[in-house]
């Protein structure tokens, strides 16, 4: 009789130990077994996933495959089955899932899904349980090289010493690409100036590529100016030529091809009032010069700023009725062409004051757009400049 009560007793002490064990892995409820969430954190303290790996290319309108992948470093503090995922960003994804039997700090490898729309980095946000973190997959880098060489190079604009590059001032080249993506190409300073293209190739192919140039010319002369791509370098020559009046007082700008120029003589600051609006004070600057040669009239460049109720400053300056508008600007030209003028009709011609220091009395700035003719043509004024002193 005590015999078979020790072994009931010995069964139940079994049963209640291998229960106990059970409930270390899992939960139970009436309707199955539960297992248990990991718990963890994949961010640092500034919220930015920690250890991110990004595997794999990312080219737009091209379908992700088992090389396109992230790997972030997972820290558990509880063992169980996770999924971790991103939101969908520029057409595509990441995506895990699994069971971390371990504590403690260990990788996870996040599939991708989807493909590209658009050749741009992705930022994405990675989810796990309530936290989040960030990493951003940056826009792929284009693979090119030189088509032909420089010497296939088209320098375009007007460089005279003393006068800043403008937009007018680039370099045309041509290039071979054999991997799309984000690109920049960029020229070392040379005797003040320097040349710089950014942008994304969408596809592969031979391309034109245009470099701005930046700085201000130095040296008279032929500038040569390196480049190199893919390891090979060329280089293009740049013509500089010296600037009227040594870079002191002097007008310029190109209209139809045709580069025009010469000497200013001091402006001149008054105070006025227009009789349509008598009770505004117009406040004006006139310059004058000559054209460089001697068949042409003494007088053939003016260009007139005022303001309206305020002294004269640095600015963009329009054409439009004076006295109606504040930054009100003129440009006139007679030569034996033609008078070539701004008119209110044309409000995209714009004059840049620069620079008006009323110490120094010196007076520059740039001039741009269109204008019309005695006969009531367009032309377009590109690297306009002009640089002299006032006197009140």
């Amino acid at each position: 009789m005590h015999r078979y009560s020790f072994s009931i007793i010995g069964v139940l002490i079994s049963g209640m130990l291998l229960l106990a064990s059970s409930c270390h892995k899992e939960y139970s409820y009436e309707g199955g077994i539960v297992p248990l969430v990991a718990a963890g954190s994949l961010s640092d303290l500034l919220g930015n996933c920690g250890g991110v790996t990004i595997s794999g290319s990312y080219k737009p309108n091209i379908a992700l495959t088992d090389n396109n992948y992230v790997t972030v470093q997972a820290n558990i503090s509880s063992p169980g089955s996770y999924k971790i995922y991103t939101d969908t960003v520029n057409g595509y994804y990441f995506n895990a899932t699994g069971y971390a039997g371990a504590t403690g700090l260990q990788p996870v490898k996040l599939n991708g899904y989807g493909k590209p729309l658009v050749a741009a980095a992705a930022g994405f946000t990675l989810h796990f349980n309530d936290g989040t973190c960030r990493f951003t997959i940056a826009q792929d880098s284009a693979t090119f090289n030189l088509s032909g060489n420089c010497n296939a190079s088209h320098v375009n604009g007007t460089y005279i010493t003393g006068v800043p590059l403008d937009a007018g001032d680039t370099v045309n080249i041509r290039v071979n690409v054999t991997k799309p993506g984000a690109y920049s190409i960029e020229t070392p300073a040379v005797k003040g100036i320097s040349f710089i293209a950014t942008g994304t190739f969408t596809t592969t192919g031979n391309y034109p590529v245009t470099l701005t140039g930046s700085g201000t010319p130095v040296t008279a002369g032929n500038t040569t100016i390196p480049v190199t791509i893919a390891g090979a370098a060329c280089s293009f020559v740049v013509p500089v030529s010296g600037d009227t009046m040594n870079s002191t007082m002097f007008w310029r700008y190109t209209a139809d091809g045709i580069d025009q120029q010469g000497i200013l003589d001091s402006g001149i600051v008054s105070t006025g009032v227009n009789m349509l609006y008598p009770s505004n004070t117009i406040n004006t600057m006139q310059v004058y010069g000559a054209a460089d040669g001697p068949l042409l009239a003494p007088l053939t460049f003016q260009l007139f700023v005022s303001r309206i109720n305020h002294e004269l400053t640095t600015g963009s300056y329009h054409p439009a009725i004076n006295g109606s508008t504040d930054f009100i600007g003129f440009a006139l030209h007679f030569d034996m062409t033609g008078n070539l003028s701004a008119s209110a009709d044309f409000p995209d011609f714009t004059i840049f004051v620069t620079a008006y220091n009323d110490t120094t009395r010196l007076v520059e700035g740039n001039f741009i757009g269109p204008v019309i003719d005695e006969f009531g043509q367009t032309h377009t004024i590109t690297n306009g400049a002009f640089r002299t002193y006032f006197k009140k």
